[in-house]
């Protein structure tokens, strides 16, 4: 059997091929989706009891002991708090402002300065505990990478060395909040008389001084 289309079937056979064709090259609706939002820094304020300052009186030279021999005065305690405006992470590194006076050289030993000269006065170590975030209990941790323990208290490090120190909830966990607190403890030993290169013979301050630097986020 053969099929016989007329001419005019043909040409309402090309009509329909052409708005065929016509169709399926249109151009296709268009739209956009857009994802917009705003990361938010946290504001934080660190609230230093007694303006950071830790007041150790009057020292007799009669505590100071001959040769190397180090003597320990009693520790002070003081809370600090760091309060911030929203939910964030908290670290801190410490800086040694006279940096390479501790007269025992150790990652958490911070100096007191010098005297004679070249002589050393000795060095303190500040101690990290009672660590809270938003009132309620928490660990503490100190790290130069990710990994880390979680403890109840930590030694603050010099940051060259890398380390940082922070609230944490679990080993590896950092803990987040509005309100952080913990007690820095400063326990300082002064040098014996080589250490500090001879006797102290007028009056001289010990001059230790630590910057902490508070960092938001992880």
């Amino acid at each position: 059997m053969k099929l016989h289309i007329n001419s005019k079937k043909k040409a309402l056979l090309a009509f329909a091929l052409a708005i065929a064709a016509g169709a399926a090259w249109a151009e296709a609706p268009v739209t956009s989706l857009t994802v917009k939002g705003r990361l938010v820094a946290p504001s934080c304020t660190v609230n230093a009891p007694d303006d950071g300052v830790y007041q150790f009186g009057k020292i007799s030279p009669t505590m100071i002991k001959p040769g190397t021999t180090h003597t320990a005065l009693v520790p002070q305690e003081k809370e600090w708090t760091i309060e911030c405006d929203a939910t964030t992470f908290m670290t801190l590194g410490a800086v040694d402002n006279v940096d390479g006076t501790a007269s025992v050289v150790h990652n958490s030993n911070f100096g007191l300065d010098k005297v004679n000269e070249t002589g050393k006065l000795g060095y303190y170590v500040v101690r990290m505990l009672g660590g809270k975030v938003d009132d309620a209990d928490s660990g503490l941790f100190s790290t130069t990478g990710t990994t880390f323990i979680n403890e109840a208290f930590v030694d603050i490090v010099h940051y060259r060395n890398g380390y940082r120190h922070g609230w944490s909830s679990a080993a590896n966990t950092m803990k987040a909040g509005r309100k952080f607190s913990a007690v820095l403890r400063v326990s300082p030993y002064l040098g014996g008389t080589s250490t500090m290169n001879g006797p102290i013979t007028e009056t001289t301050e010990l001059n230790g001084s630590m910057t902490l630097n508070f960092a938001f986020g992880l």
